[in-house]
């Protein structure tokens, strides 16, 4: 995790935090704690739940990263392979 994702996430919580309470004021006149905290739980765990799947999406690039390099290792080694058992026939049919 990044040390932006988790700036954005509080300030994602700072937001719904006003929001919530300026809301409520102007429409009501009062401030309902249990609104205000609801709000809060929501933010937060669409915050997380973000931060869990760009951890997730982030591992899964790794492991393709890792899975291309692999192909393109034994890609090479068989290249050459095949080269040297070409030049081994060439050299078989020369004789």
């Amino acid at each position: 995790m990044e040390e932006r994702d988790i700036v954005l996430a509080g300030i994602m919580v700072i937001s719904v935090i006003i929001f919530s309470y300026e809301w409520l004021m102007e429409f009501w006149g009062a401030s309902n704690s249990l609104i205000v905290f609801s709000a809060i739980a929501l933010v937060s765990s669409l915050a997380l739940m973000i931060l869990s799947l760009n951890a997730k999406l982030d591992k899964i690039e790794n492991e393709l990263l890792e899975r291309e390099r692999s192909l393109r290792i034994n890609i090479k080694s068989l290249e050459e392979n095949l080269d040297w058992v070409k030049s081994l026939r060439e050299e078989k049919e020369e004789k």
